[in-house]
C-alpha cells in the first residue's frame, strides 16, 4: 500500500491509500480509504545540556559539575518536536566521581518538561564531555546588612536564614567560616517585601544544590508612639 504525498502542504492532510496487486487479485475495499498526514516545518535549535547525578553522594559532600563542553546542542526535527525539547539530559553516576576531578563523555537524551524522552529529533552531538568532582560540604552563619535609610516612623528589618551550606574542594573548605550577602538597601522601603540575597562567596566556593541567590524577606513595623498628656499652665 502507497500514499501519494506529493501535493500534501504544511498542516493536516488525507491522503489516499492505494494498494497494488498482482494482475490475477482484485481488491474490495481499503480500510482506512484515507490517512491522516501531519506536516510540518523542519527547523533546528540551539537547547541546553543539563547535567543529572545518578546515586547519593557521600556524607558531606555533594557531586558537582565543574564544565560542560559543548553546553548547548543544535536539535533538529520537525517544529512541534523541537519545541517540546526542554534540554538534553547528561545522566553521570555518582560512583564514577571522586574527589579529584574526572572528566567524562556522557551520552544525552533529549526529554522534554516532565523528563521524558522526545525520540523523533536528531543531535548535533550524541555525548558531551563532562568534568565532574566531589565538593565537601558545611553549614556556616550568613550575615546579612542593610544599608540606606527608611522613614524614622517605621522599624524595618531584614528576615534571612541564620545559616547557609556551602560547598567547595575539601581542600578549602576550612577556609570559609562565614558568608556575608551584598547589603541591602532599605531606602524607600515601605511595606513587607521579598528578596533574593547574593553571598559574597571565595572563589571556587558555592552553594550547594547550585543555588546562586537566598531568599529574604524585608518586613516593616510602625515604630510604637506614646501620647503624653498635659495641664497648660495658666
Amino acid at each position: 500500500a502507497t500514499a501519494d504525498v506529493s501535493q500534501c502542504t504544511k498542516g493536516d492532510n488525507y491522503v489516499d491509500v492505494e494498494v497494488h496487486t498482482p494482475s490475477s487479485s482484485t481488491v474490495s475495499s481499503v480500510k482506512p480509504a484515507q490517512v491522516r498526514l501531519t506536516i510540518e516545518s523542519l527547523v533546528s535549535r540551539q537547547k541546553d545540556v543539563r547535567v543529572v547525578f545518578n546515586g547519593a553522594a557521600p556524607d558531606s559532600t555533594e557531586a558537582v559539575c565543574e564544565s560542560i563542553s559543548p553546553e548547548q546542542i543544535v536539535v533538529t526535527g520537525a517544529s512541534s518536536s523541537v519545541a517540546s525539547v526542554k534540554n538534553l539530559r547528561a545522566v553521570v553516576n555518582i560512583s564514577d566521581v571522586g574527589a579529584e576531578e574526572t572528566t567524562l563523555d556522557v551520552s544525552l537524551t533529549p526529554v522534554d518538561e516532565s523528563g521524558n524522552e522526545v525520540t523523533d529529533v536528531t543531535l548535533s552531538s550524541e555525548t558531551a564531555r563532562i568534568t565532574v568532582r566531589l565538593y565537601a560540604t558545611k553549614t556556616v552563619p550568613l550575615v546579612v546588612e542593610t544599608v540606606g535609610t527608611s522613614d524614622p516612623e517605621l522599624d524595618v528589618s531584614v528576615e534571612a536564614p541564620e545559616l547557609v551550606e556551602i560547598s567547595c574542594p575539601e581542600d578549602r573548605i576550612d577556609e570559609v567560616i562565614e558568608v556575608t550577602a551584598e547589603p541591602v538597601d532599605i531606602t524607600g522601603i515601605t511595606e513587607l517585601t521579598e528578596i533574593s540575597l547574593t553571598p559574597l562567596l571565595p572563589e571556587g566556593v558555592q552553594l550547594t544544590s547550585g543555588k546562586e541567590t537566598v531568599p529574604a524577606v524585608i518586613r516593616v513595623e510602625k515604630r510604637p508612639s506614646k501620647i503624653f498628656e498635659y495641664a497648660s499652665e495658666d
